[in-house]
């Protein structure tokens, strides 16, 4: 469909986020659920030393809420789980290709510390926008993905 590997990579990225925004923005509303009630949760928990009653108000203000903590981590452990198997699955290819360039120019084979950088930009740049559980599971990715 496109000749060239690398620009097919960047079209592919694209239509995987796409793909993937539903899933995303649901996960972003949860958690933003979940910060409102942390508020309310500190403030009920603030003099409870009891872990037993302490568990029973958290449960009961979930419960009130309607919020189900673990339903983030589920929601992002697939968003995971996808995103990894396309990360395998595109590195196979990649090392399958004959030829695997990007504008015809740049071997996508060979290590370029000018695509390592710009890579570490953009990656630095995106962990700032994430709130601080997504970037928990989004460094224990870039390890997973390095050593792949």
């Amino acid at each position: 469909l496109i000749p060239d590997f690398g620009l097919a990579l960047i079209f592919f990225t694209l239509v995987l986020k796409i793909i993937l925004l539903p899933l995303d923005y649901f996960i972003y509303l949860e958690e933003r659920k979940i910060r409102k009630v942390r508020q309310r949760l500190n403030k009920e928990l603030q003099g409870v030393k009891d872990i037993f009653k302490k568990s029973e108000i958290m449960g009961k203000i979930y419960y009130e809420e309607k919020i189900n903590p673990a339903t983030t981590f589920v929601l992002q452990f697939i968003s995971l789980f996808i995103v990894l198997a396309t990360f395998l699955i595109i590195n196979q290819q990649l090392t399958a290709s004959p030829q695997p360039y990007f504008l015809g120019l740049i071997d996508l084979k060979k290590p370029n510390f000018y695509l390592a950088g710009l890579l570490l930009v953009t990656q630095l740049l995106f962990l700032r926008t994430q709130p601080q559980e997504t970037k928990k599971i989004l460094i224990f990715l870039t390890g997973i993905m390095k050593y792949s």
